[in-house]
């Protein structure tokens, strides 16, 4: 069965608008500004964030609803709660929420660094703009199509962000060769 934790560290890592590539070297690295951590900073503390993620695996489907919420803000980092109700195989979970510090800066790659200045994914080979509705409201969003390699496995996907949304994401669908995810903000407050 998976942890909240496990399927927190998945998310996290299909929804960050930067993905590892398996061939940087340990000293290509510098400190840039975390636009997830530039996103949050521009929401008062209770701000939150609901999205439901849908994943098949080798045929087992996987339904996880996402809160992430804004408890701290300070200059250098900030503090989230992650909230989730799993349900795998028809058995439902509520794991005990967990908390995430999401730092100011972040050291990354020179080809990342790159990719977050440019505001877009790492292996981005097309982008676009569409308005995204999210309950009643229309969210401004610019797509990307991407293609990557983390830990030897290939990605492909798009990604809708907008500077608008708390975190930025929107909407991904991810595909590798053993698994197919799809999350989307149902609803969100920036109060």
């Amino acid at each position: 069965m998976f942890t909240l934790r496990s399927l927190t560290a998945m998310a996290v890592m299909l929804t960050a608008t930067v993905a590892s590539a398996d061939d940087k070297k340990a000293d290509d690295k510098q400190k840039v500004d975390n636009p997830v951590f530039t996103s949050w900073s521009k929401c008062a503390v209770g701000a939150s964030v609901k999205s439901k993620m849908t994943s098949n695996s080798k045929g087992t489907k996987s339904t996880v609803t996402y809160v992430v919420k804004l408890l701290e803000m300070k200059a250098d980092q900030l503090t989230i709660e992650i909230s989730a109700e799993v349900e795998v195989m028809g058995k439902v979970e509520k794991p005990s929420p967990q908390q995430t510090v999401i730092p100011k800066l972040i050291e990354v790659s020179t080809a990342e660094a790159e990719a977050i200045k440019a505001g877009k994914p790492l292996g981005s080979y097309e982008d676009g703009s569409e308005t995204v509705k999210i309950g009643t409201q229309d969210v401004k969003t610019k797509w990307f199509k991407h293609k990557n390699k983390m830990d030897g496995v290939e990605l492909s996907g798009q990604t809708w962000l907008s500077d608008d949304m708390p975190g930025m994401t929107v909407k991904f669908v991810l595909k590798t060769p053993d698994l197919e995810s799809t999350l989307e903000v149902i609803e969100f407050t920036k109060k």
